[in-house]
């Protein structure tokens, strides 16, 4: 998919600039070299690393917020559909949990909040809101999603406090999602929430 496309473009485009750096080396003195070692550094760095950083933030970001509008979506649907009194909007807090809340309690379906893909779809959460107002920072009162980013693959942290995404990690967010989204459309069927009204 485009995650694999961006990914693959941004290691292409790291590995095409060393080469031209070491060309461009190669017909250097040793003091021009360090000259023009410093002048590309800085795109090295971008692209090898900052680069790479805020679009695995981004995709972190937008799929948080595609998963929070489904679920939004979806109980609005129903409430429309089924004439129901007490809107999704109409619950307190925002985002994720507040659907949640509205499929357990209102509708009362058999919301899969209590799979892995769930919890790890939670602490993705948890994480985005770090990227989104902390710059990725995690503080250290954040213990449980501390602990959960140490026993996850494909995230680290910089410095005991800055998380790092490695490229699998998008992946590995979407197949949660994926597995999530199987559970909750099932559940949603047995509601007869797809059948005829949509």
């Amino acid at each position: 998919g485009i995650v694999s496309i961006v990914e693959e473009a941004l290691i292409k485009q790291t590995a095409s600039l060393a080469i031209d750096v070491e060309t461009a080396a190669g017909a250097c003195s040793e003091s021009q070299k360090e000259a023009l070692y410093e002048s590309y550094g800085e795109d090295f760095l971008e692209l090898s690393t900052e680069l790479p950083t805020i679009f695995r933030y981004s995709m972190l970001t937008a799929s948080v917020s595609a998963l929070d509008l489904y679920l939004t979506d979806t109980a609005t649907a129903y409430a429309e559909v089924n004439n129901m009194p007490l809107k999704v909007t109409d619950l307190r807090g925002n985002g994720l949990l507040r659907s949640q809340q509205y499929f357990q309690k209102v509708v009362q379906m058999p919301f899969p909040g209590d799979t892995p893909a769930w919890k790890n779809i939670l602490k993705v959460r948890d994480l985005r809101n770090c990227v989104v107002h902390a710059d990725g920072h995690i503080p250290e009162q954040k213990k449980e999603l501390l602990k959960w980013i140490e026993t996850t693959p494909s995230i680290k942290l910089i410095n005991d406090c800055i998380i790092t995404l490695n490229p699998d990690f998008v992946h590995t967010v979407f197949g949660w999602y994926n597995t999530f989204a199987v559970d909750f459309d099932n559940a949603c069927h047995s509601l007869g929430l797809w059948k005829t009204e949509f």
